[in-house]
């Protein structure tokens, strides 16, 4: 069995940062997978179709089947999972995450043995942020935000959010992926920490304007996100 297997998420169209990425877990023996959802089609990458039965029905969530499937972003690694073989963890992420080799190869060195059945870059207890409006409508268990666009998971993790996706269908996915494992008992916690290299800040990530037009601020070591240029690698 693989210790890590990487599933990159592209909704939006990003070839290049997906091959140069894939060089990288190449090069380290890390199985690596590119999707997109089905009815985009992103460049180079194997569309997968989410169940009907796994996502919102509320109108206020949109009808174009793309928004719909992206508003249950976690489960693009049970997708993904399904065209790797096993591993013990499974990194999901997105396609507007970028950064240096170098740092994508510590990433996943430096955090290889860590034990937690979920990592995020972020991760936002209800009692540091209770006005944020997704907590409002959501269970009183879902009592965690999270940052969703860099993810590592269990395979324990992972059939947990497979068989809860119909439970969870409206619940926004950064409140659902990590509040539901802690509700099953799972460790959780934060790729940053104490001890970890230097080149993580408080947040693991640098934020990037979120606009395609917009030349995203430059770093040699940080992870970036969100960075909307696919030359920008």
């Amino acid at each position: 069995m693989n210790h890590q297997s990487v599933i990159y998420s592209d909704a939006a169209g990003y070839p290049r940062r997906a091959a140069r990425l894939k060089s990288i877990c190449d090069k380290m023996g890390i199985p690596f997978v590119h999707v997109t959802p089905a009815d985009i089609g992103a460049e180079g990458a194997t569309p997968v179709s989410m169940p009907e039965e796994w996502l919102p029905i509320t109108p206020e969530y949109s009808k174009t089947q793309g928004f719909r499937e992206w508003f249950r972003c976690h489960l693009f690694a049970v997708l993904g999972a399904r065209l790797l073989p096993p591993s013990l963890h499974y990194w999901l992420i997105e396609g507007d995450v970028d950064g240096p080799s170098e740092t994508w190869e510590r990433l996943f060195t430096q955090t290889a043995e860590l034990p937690e059945d979920g990592l995020w870059s972020r991760l936002i207890p209800h009692s540091e942020n209770p006005d944020f409006a997704a907590f409002a409508v959501s269970p009183k268990w879902c009592d965690t935000y999270s940052l969703g666009c860099l993810i590592r998971v269990s395979a324990e993790g992972l059939a947990i959010w497979e068989s809860t996706a119909v439970e969870t269908r409206e619940i926004f996915t950064e409140l659902v992926a990590p509040s539901v494992l802690t509700r099953a008992k799972l460790p959780i916690g934060k790729i940053n920490r104490e001890g970890m290299p230097s080149f993580y800040h408080v947040g693991t990530l640098m934020f990037n304007p979120g606009r395609s037009n917009v030349r995203p601020n430059r770093s040699d070591v940080l992870l970036r996100h969100p960075v909307k240029r696919d030359d920008e690698i």
